[in-house]
C-alpha cells in the first residue's frame, strides 16, 4: 500500500495517466514561460527523485512493481498521443504531448538497470532541450500575435521562415525522427526496454512514436501550407 501511494504521488507530479487530469488546464491557464517551466524542468526533477528512489530503495522488490509501471507506461503513452490528436490550442497539444513523454521515460523506470537509467537520463536531457526549444518559439509567436491556436500558425513560413524551420525541427525531434536528437535518445531506451524482456513495451511505445508524428506535422502543415491569417497589429510578423 505505501509503494501504490508512492507510485500515485509521483506519477502526479509527473502527470502520469491517471494522476495527470491538472495538465492540460495548468498548461493552457499558466503563461507560456511558466507553462514551458512546468513541462520542462519540473518533469525533469520529478523523474530524478523517481529514478533515484526506485534503482536505490525500490530495486530488490522490482518484480513486485515493474509490471505495474509499465501498464502505466502504456497507458501514459496512449492516452497522451491519442488525446493530442484532437487538440486544437498549441498549449493544450503540447501538454498532451508531455503526458505521452512521460510514458516513454516511465518505460525507462520499469526497465530498470544501469543501462535503463542512463537512456532515461538522457532521454530526459534531450526532451528538456527540444521542448524548452519548441516553448521558445511558440513564446515568440504569442508575443508577436497574441494567438496560441494551431490554426493561427498558418503561412509562419512566409512571414518568419526561420521561427517556423525553428519549430519544425524542435517538433520532428520530440516525435523521435531520423537525424534528430530525440531519434538518438529514444532509440537507446527503446533498446534498453527491449533487452530486459520488455520488447512489447518497446513496441507500443514505436507505434505511439509514429502516432504523435502525425500531430506534430498538423502544425508543421500549417506553417508551410496553410493560408496566411490575420498578423500582428503594425500588420507584419517580422
Amino acid at each position: 500500500m505505501g509503494l501504490a501511494l508512492i507510485m500515485a504521488g509521483l506519477g502526479f507530479k509527473v502527470a502520469a495517466v491517471p494522476f495527470h487530469m491538472w495538465t492540460p488546464d495548468a498548461y493552457e491557464g499558466a503563461p507560456l514561460p511558466v507553462t514551458a517551466l512546468i513541462s520542462a524542468i519540473s518533469k525533469s526533477g520529478g523523474f530524478a527523485l523517481f529514478l533515484k528512489l526506485f534503482a536505490e530503495a525500490f530495486e530488490p522488490k522490482i518484480d513486485d512493481w515493474r509490471y505495474f509501471i509499465a501498464a502505466l507506461s502504456v497507458a501514459t503513452m496512449v492516452l497522451g498521443n491519442l488525446v493530442a490528436i484532437q487538440q486544437s490550442n498549441i498549449k493544450r497539444l503540447l501538454a498532451y504531448s508531455s503526458i505521452g513523454q512521460v510514458g516513454y521515460l516511465l518505460m525507462g523506470i520499469a526497465a530498470l538497470s544501469p543501462e535503463s537509467g542512463s537512456a532515461l537520463v538522457m532521454h530526459m536531457m534531450g526532451y528538456v532541450v527540444t521542448n524548452l526549444a519548441a516553448f521558445v518559439c511558440v513564446i515568440i509567436f504569442y508575443n508577436w500575435t497574441g494567438k496560441e491556436e494551431i490554426k493561427d500558425f498558418a503561412g509562419l513560413r512566409d512571414t518568419a521562415p526561420f521561427l517556423a524551420v525553428s519549430l519544425s525541427i524542435a517538433l520532428f525531434s520530440l516525435a523521435g525522427m531520423p537525424l534528430f536528437a530525440g531519434f538518438a535518445t529514444k532509440f537507446i531506451l527503446f533498446q534498453a526496454a527491449a533487452d530486459q524482456d520488455l520488447l512489447w513495451l518497446a513496441g507500443v511505445a514505436v507505434t505511439m512514436s509514429f502516432v504523435s508524428l502525425y500531430y506534430y506535422l498538423v502544425i508543421i502543415k500549417e506553417m508551410f501550407l496553410g493560408h496566411i491569417g490575420v498578423s500582428s497589429s503594425d500588420g507584419s510578423l517580422c
